[in-house]
């Protein structure tokens, strides 16, 4: 179409030079083809179809992408000694042959890439957990022994920033504000790295609270990959962020289901076990930083601890009921804010690592340094995703490792 408009249109100008009336229907044309062009994406963008999003091939499954181009060598080749309007003669015809073959193979490699049966890699038999490096925000992305996925939290900028990007004309008081088109910490750090492992679908996501820092990037999750079902503990109707998740997730036909204090998801050999908040009678209140979803997960001899934003009064009603706490590794509840991270509840977990989710710098001046001491001083190994980047721990039940993306020299 574009090669139509050009010709037509070039038609339409030498005619123009002679007589508008002779240029008119080919004008018309021209924008009847220009608008056919422009409008022929409509279809497939109301039904989603307009652009697909491609998880990618990682390790050795990257060999695809050198198949991909090995036949697309041999048709470029193929179609350079091409000559259409000579007979080869018999020595050749058994060359002629080069070209189907290299288009089928071709189609075969695009096939491997556009439905991607091997990006996600086998199931590894280990739990691991990836604490992203979200800045000012949490997200972990859980994958079980048997390649399910779990992701708690997408990231996302919190309430003090939101409006970071909005820029003031101070000469301009007429035009007021204009927001700087910039991608989402969900589409930016999240998706993308979901993409990266491989993945074009995510069994579970998980809310722990209504914070923009931990929920926000869930929408562009939910819009970029299935989901199984998303998993809350509140429905705050009166909440923004959550009322735009909730539209998301309405749209996109995703369940909804709530959760609370004794549910257990069992995957496997390992055991997800929701230790707070307590169930309620009215899933309508609101999602605050004590209201936060906190997970222990075991596998055999080892166990996890995430924690969300609990403060104070999360943490001692979790010692009340006489939940387990202990952990070999704990997320700091709120980013290291002197607000959680009590004496009692390090005391009760006894971890060997603690990792802070948090940005490089903070304007709140997470993580607080009272609270890495206590830490320090209980014998765990402090690490921050914003020193560290993004930091995995992998564990098959005994042993337990521990990687972060920024290696320390």
């Amino acid at each position: 179409m574009m090669a139509a408009v050009a010709v037509i249109a070039a038609a339409a100008l030498v005619l123009a030079q002679l007589s508008l009336t002779l240029a008119s229907p080919l004008i018309t044309l021209t924008n009847s083809l220009n608008w056919v062009m422009v409008h022929s994406v409509d279809p497939f963008a109301k039904v989603g179809a307009a652009s697909i999003r491609l998880p990618e091939y990682t390790a050795w499954a990257r060999a695809v992408y050198g198949l991909y181009y090995l036949p697309l060598s041999m048709l470029a080749v193929s179609l350079y000694r091409w000559k259409p309007l000579n007979l080869p003669p018999k020595s050749e015809a058994r060359q002629s042959r080069v070209g189907p073959i290299a288009f089928v193979a071709q189609l075969m490699a695009i096939g491997l890439v556009v439905t991607h049966p091997f990006s996600a890699g086998r199931a590894s038999g280990k739990l691991r957990v990836d604490f992203l490096d979200v800045g000012q925000g949490d997200s972990s992305l859980i994958t079980f022994p048997d390649n399910t996925t779990l992701l708690i939290d997408g990231g996302g900028l919190p309430g003090p920033f939101e409006n970071q990007h909005k820029i003031t004309q101070p000469d301009s008081a007429s035009e007021g504000s204009f927001q700087r088109e910039t991608r989402s910490i969900g589409e930016s750090v999240v998706s993308e790295y979901l993409w990266w492992r491989g993945l074009d679908r995510v069994d579970y996501i998980l809310a722990t609270h209504a914070d923009a820092d931990h929920i926000d990037g869930l929408n562009d999750v939910a819009r970029n990959f299935a989901v199984r079902a998303a998993l809350v503990a509140r429905i705050p109707g009166n909440d923004q962020e959550f009322a735009k998740l909730a539209e998301t997730l309405a749209e996109r036909g995703i369940p909804l289901q709530l959760i609370g204090s004794g549910d257990v998801l069992r995957v496997g050999a390992v055991t997800a076990k929701v230790l707070w908040p307590t169930p309620v009678r009215n899933p309508n209140l609101p999602s605050r930083n004590n209201d936060s979803i906190v997970l222990r997960l075991q596998i055999a001899e080892r166990a996890l601890l995430l924690t969300g934003d609990i403060e104070m009064a999360g943490e001692n009603g979790m010692l009340r009921a006489g939940e387990d706490l202990h952990a070999d590794v704990v997320k700091v509840a709120h980013h290291g804010s002197k607000t959680s991270s009590t004496a009692g509840f390090i005391a009760a977990a006894r971890p060997h690592f603690a990792i802070i989710s948090v940005g490089q710098t903070s304007i709140f001046g997470h993580p607080n340094s009272e609270v890495v001491e206590r830490w320090n001083l209980s014998g765990s190994q402090v690490l921050t995703t914003g020193s560290s980047g993004t930091i995995t721990v992998t564990t098959d039940g005994r042993e337990l490792e521990i990687e972060t993306f920024v290696k320390k020299k």
